[in-house]
């Protein structure tokens, strides 16, 4: 629907070659740049218009946590980790695993209305802001001087 788009697929692992299999196999490829593992990948969020995170299972998804900050909206499946970053319908959507249809759809959404991503995206760096160096740390401080009684 969106011949103009592509997507930057960051990682490594053991089903990379089968993924470039299977874009081979349904005429993607040339829609579809496989990056590799990275360590800047907050070089390359700034390109892009939104972020996309499919796993099924997640922690605490840091790569979530840098496109926040890079002020991006987020389209993830529902799982716990992603559950406590991405506030649905604020500054992304959630959506169901194993349900491309609707990952494609809240994409697409995304899209199709530049001011709904840079509110998303704005909302993003927001909410993320709260987890900065500069606000944890005096907190950090604080409860360290409280634990070892050096007030």
């Amino acid at each position: 629907k969106v011949p103009s788009a592509r997507l930057l697929l960051a990682g490594r692992g053991p089903l990379r070659e089968e993924y470039q299999r299977l874009a081979s196999e349904l005429n993607v490829s040339g829609y579809i740049d496989f990056l590799g593992y990275r360590e800047d990948m907050h070089r390359i969020f700034p390109m892009c218009d939104v972020i996309v995170a499919s796993s099924y299972r997640e922690g605490l998804p840091v790569n979530i946590m840098e496109a926040m900050a890079c002020a991006k909206p987020i389209v993830a499946t529902r799982n716990r980790g992603h559950s406590e970053l991405v506030l649905p319908g604020q500054n992304g959507f959630l959506v169901e695993p194993h349900d491309p249809a609707s990952f494609a759809e809240c994409v697409l959404r995304l899209y199709e209305d530049p001011e709904l991503r840079a509110e998303m995206g704005r909302r993003s760096y927001e909410f993320v802001e709260r987890f900065s160096l500069s606000n944890v740390y005096p907190r950090m401080a604080g409860l360290y001087k409280e634990i070892l009684n050096l007030n």
